[in-house]
């Protein structure tokens, strides 16, 4: 929170959250459960991607976050809960912790919660939509030369499968992307070379 130090008055608060856009799942999974008579209005929900600098390891690297108003995103979460869950014929009741103030103290209930949620998908802000333009925008950053929505597929694609010549083709796959893309950089060279030698290894293992 943000703190007027002279009286004491709180200006607005962010909640956080980081997101590895190079995880599997291809969009932030984290949830956010604060009910919107919670949040004041200038409060913010902040995303904050971030990246390894050599893609597989090294520092993290931040990409541009996602700030939009805090009140309007749990509104959102509680309107697509109940149209989508409304139109399946299952049980839309969201329970609000009642007398909310802004910035309760950690003893006060402030998050909302469905009746029904066995999946524990109730507050998965990534599945509402609301923020699929920008999740577009970040998998068309490119990193070494390569689109960061095709580094996902990649990643994905390997821990989904456990056939030698599969993975194989998916590595050779990905050297070709990089040799043809137009960027040249010290990076990119580096991490040819570390392809090149997880393909060795794995034509060892395999071969073994």
């Amino acid at each position: 929170m943000l703190v007027n130090t002279e009286t004491g008055e709180i200006i607005f608060g962010i909640e956080l959250k980081s997101w590895y856009v190079l995880s599997k799942e291809g969009e932030p999974s984290f949830r956010y459960l604060i009910t919107p008579n919670a949040c004041a209005d200038a409060d913010l929900l902040v995303i904050v991607p971030w990246i390894l600098a050599d893609v597989i390891s090294g520092s993290p690297r931040l990409l541009r976050p996602w700030v939009e108003s805090a009140r309007y995103v749990a509104e959102y979460r509680n309107f697509y809960w109940q149209e989508s869950r409304g139109k399946q014929g299952k049980n839309c009741n969201i329970r609000s912790p009642e007398n909310i103030k802004y910035y309760p103290d950690i003893r006060q209930e402030a998050s909302d919660g469905a009746e029904d949620d066995k999946g524990g998908n109730f507050g998965r802000v990534a599945r509402t939509g609301v923020i699929d333009p920008y999740v577009k925008l970040i998998g068309e950053n490119k990193y070494l030369g390569i689109k960061v929505s095709h580094w996902i597929e990649f990643f994905k694609s390997i821990s989904e499968t456990s056939i030698d010549e599969e993975i194989e083709k998916r590595i050779l796959s990905l050297k070709k992307s990089i040799q043809e893309s137009n960027e040249r950089s010290e990076k990119r060279e580096i991490f040819l070379a570390i392809l090149q030698l997880i393909e060795d290894l794995w034509k060892d293992v395999s071969n073994g």
